[in-house]
């Protein structure tokens, strides 16, 4: 039996972005499951997940998951059959009935460029001239130079961040103008994680671009944008990511981090199931990252005053690398969170007898330790351990989730 883990300081939380919740105090434990949601994904309201879990089986979070889950720790790999028989229990429950237990998709974000003549383009430019975006945000004007990635430093002109609020990635970044004959590409770009912002602040950047009248007929020019990404997340509650064992069917590439060891053994935090620079999975600690990066979102507290760990599984998808072109107006049939996954029962460990290769799954990820070909395990294993995933449920409620966002936007 093996059991490494380590322990996520709440002393470096950035306590501007960031909130706590001791869940051991509370008994609503669904409850505290829908605040943490709300926090993290802002356009939900509370009326509509309570009416997801009403209109569903009881969630597992307020059964005899929550004695585990006050005393588990953030970030642990364990062969324990104790410790697995929850990972398993806590994991099989989510991915087969999503609904219940409010593992709701998250658009984590929203790229898109927009056909324009040079015309519109004078008129955005003379519409952020008037200043009216001043009742509901901020502009801070950037040079290309300064942002990040080479594609828009090579493309565009001028880069506006309309900022919504004090943290950093509440805004919606404007690109504008193209550099030279870059004829290929759609002179406007716009990118932003519709999980910072509000519905409410969603419509109001949108409703005063087409009140602006920039574009001749807004819905249409709109509605055929071209999506260059949508990253599509869900959280899964209680889920350490070293023990989170999954395989991209689409991609054997795989990657993790940290890479830079600080000990013998530093659990891995991320895995990276594909080309990152193709449509891809990123499986990582939501834990480690509101610790280490100034993002929004919410800790979920134990007894001991260590966080809960939470899995994040998001999928990065780049309709245009992968040869499949997607319109804005179209955004609701993106492939489902899940599509490419496949998922197993952490009981999977059990087959693994070497204790090098169990330390190398948690410090590198189960996918890279497989494609590896450091040690082989059988595919009736695979197929025995293989956990059902309900992706008619994961694909209802992020159908919904994008209708939403696609009405607000495009405002009709």
């Amino acid at each position: 039996m093996m059991y490494i883990k380590e322990s996520l300081p709440i002393n470096t939380v950035h306590s501007h972005s960031s909130t706590t919740t001791d869940i051991s105090q509370l008994t609503d434990v669904s409850g505290v499951i829908r605040n943490y949601l709300q926090t993290t994904f802002r356009p939900f309201k509370e009326n509509y997940l309570q009416r997801l879990q009403q209109n569903s089986a009881n969630s597992i979070f307020n059964n005899l998951y929550s004695s585990y889950l006050a005393s588990v720790s953030p970030s642990y790999f364990s062969t324990s059959p104790m410790d697995i028989y929850y990972n398993e229990s806590l994991l099989k429950e989510q991915l087969a009935s999503p609904k219940a237990n409010l593992n709701h998709p998250i658009i984590d974000q929203l790229w898109f460029t927009i056909s324009a003549t040079k015309l519109e383009l004078r008129r955005l430019s003379d519409l952020v001239k008037q200043r009216q975006y001043s009742a509901f945000c901020e502009l801070h004007a950037h040079s290309p130079k300064n942002t990040r990635g080479r594609l828009e430093i090579e493309v565009y002109e001028h880069c506006l961040h309309f900022k919504f609020s004090a943290q950093k990635d509440h805004r919606i970044v404007v690109y504008h103008g193209l550099r030279g004959e870059s004829g290929r590409q759609n002179p406007i770009k716009v990118a932003f994680n519709p999980a910072r912002f509000t519905l409410v602040e969603i419509k109001a950047f949108f409703t005063w671009i087409r009140k602006g009248e920039v574009f001749d007929d807004f819905v249409t020019t709109m509605s055929k944008s071209n999506v260059t990404r949508l990253d599509i997340a869900t959280d899964f509650i209680g889920i350490s990511t070293p023990m989170f064992l999954a395989v991209n069917n689409l991609s054997k590439h795989t990657d993790y981090e940290p890479k830079k060891r600080t000990r013998d053994f530093q659990l891995v935090q991320t895995q990276v199931l594909g080309e990152p620079a193709q449509s891809h999975y990123d499986v990582y600690s939501r834990n480690h990252k509101l610790l280490s990066v100034a993002t929004a979102g919410m800790l979920l507290l134990n007894d001991t005053g260590e966080s809960i760990p939470i899995t994040r599984v998001e999928r990065c998808w780049r309709p245009q690398k992968s040869n499949t072109p997607c319109n804005l107006v179209d955004i609701v049939d993106a492939p489902n969170v899940l599509k490419s996954l496949s998922i197993y029962s952490p009981r999977l460990l059990e087959e693994i007898r070497s204790t090098g290769e169990k330390i190398f799954i948690a410090t590198h990820g189960f996918s890279h330790w497989l494609y590896s070909g450091r040690e082989k395990i059988s595919e009736n294993v695979l197929k025995r351990e293989l956990l059902f995933i309900n992706k008619t449920e994961f694909g209802d409620m992020q159908t919904k989730a994008l209708k939403v966002l696609r009405k607000v936007i495009l405002g009709s």
